[in-house]
């Protein structure tokens, strides 16, 4: 006796052709959106924001998504041995993050990208660093990623009505003082 309304299919037919997106917030290294090639891990770890991290040291290996957003932070360990990511956005390198640290210090947030357009997705691609051989220069690990929008835009219109308010405040408490210099001598009868 079911029979799904027509809704459902306009909404299957809408979601078929739509590429899963990390939007702003947080994202764990478990999130649907995250596509992994090559060998990766997943490991324990009590320190990780969720109890567990993915790892790996493959030469092959990568993490690339679709994320909408202007900027893009990795949340990973640090460590002795610890390799780098080079981090590319819309097949473009845009940053190297050494994970690489005298101690062992957990979910460590490191920018990997700025100011990028929030108007428009950007394909994410993180593979680690390669030695002179050919062999990742260490492990790397990913815990999450935090996607922020930054909109510029309001915070400058922000900074130049405060600006313009200041200086016709500035410039009405001037006129004030200028009118009452003038119409100090008129009030006591002094003739200038």
């Amino acid at each position: 006796d079911f029979q799904p309304l027509p809704v459902y299919e306009a909404l299957r037919d809408y979601t078929a052709d739509l590429t899963p997106t990390l939007y702003e917030g947080q994202h764990q290294e478990d999130h649907w959106a995250l596509q992994y090639s090559g060998a990766w891990e997943t490991e324990a770890d009590p320190a990780a924001m969720l109890g567990s991290l993915m790892r790996t040291a493959d030469p092959a290996a990568a993490l690339s998504f679709q994320m909408q957003g202007g900027d893009l932070t990795l949340v990973a360990p640090k460590g002795p041995g610890m390799g780098r990511w080079i981090v590319e956005v819309d097949g473009e390198p845009q940053a190297k993050l050494n994970l690489e640290a005298k101690t062992v210090r957990p979910a460590q947030p490191l920018t990997a990208v700025t100011s990028l357009s929030n108007r428009r997705p950007h394909t994410v691609a993180l593979r680690p660093e390669l030695d002179d051989q050919g062999q990742a220069a260490g492990p790397v690990a990913v815990d999450a990623l935090i996607v922020q929008n930054r909109n510029m835009t309001v915070v400058n219109g922000l900074y130049c009505l405060v600006t313009l308010v200041f200086l016709a405040a500035a410039g009405y408490i001037f006129y004030l003082w200028q009118a009452s210099k003038r119409s100090i001598p008129q009030q006591a009868g002094w003739e200038e």
